[in-house]
Parts: structure tokens; sequence; C-alpha cells
């Protein structure tokens, strides 16, 4: 089960993202964090670590005037589960 203090700093740093600081704190990201976005799935691309985060953020900006993440819910899963 996610803890309320997790769950409100993940919602948090959502509603920061779609307010457009798209900053993700170093101390709370890990260094090999991967992003696996639909539209970067058709060039073949999974953007991997912080450098890849910026640039998914700079390939979204580029691609759209406007963008926002949804939560829809929150799963806990461990590194060996496969997901993140």
């Amino acid at each position: 089960m996610i803890s309320p203090e997790f769950e409100r700093r993940i919602r948090d740093s959502v509603d920061r993202w779609n307010r457009g600081d798209h900053t993700l704190d170093p101390e709370w990201t890990h260094p090999d964090v991967e992003i696996h976005a639909a539209a970067a799935a058709f060039a073949g691309t999974t953007y991997r670590g912080l450098e890849g985060v910026e640039r998914s953020v700079a390939d979204m900006s580029e691609a759209f005037d406007e963008w926002q993440l949804e939560l829809h819910g929150l799963e806990e899963a461990s590194p060996s589960s496969g997901r993140a």
C-alpha cells in the first residue's frame, strides 16, 4: 500500500508539472528512470535517465502547444516486478 505522504508527493508533483514546472528532483528521481511514451514508441525510442526526461519534455513541447499529465491511480510496484 502506498503511504499517504508518498501519494501526496506524487500528486503535488503532477500538479506542479501541469503548471509548467517540468523539472524532476534528482534526489527523488532514480537515475535510471525510463519514460515509455506512446509517441516515442513509433520512433522506437525509450527516454532513459534524467537527460532522457529532459529530451522527452522537449520533444512533447515541440510537438504540442499544450499537454498535461493525468494521474488515474497509483499502484505500488517492486523493482523486480518489471513495472515502474
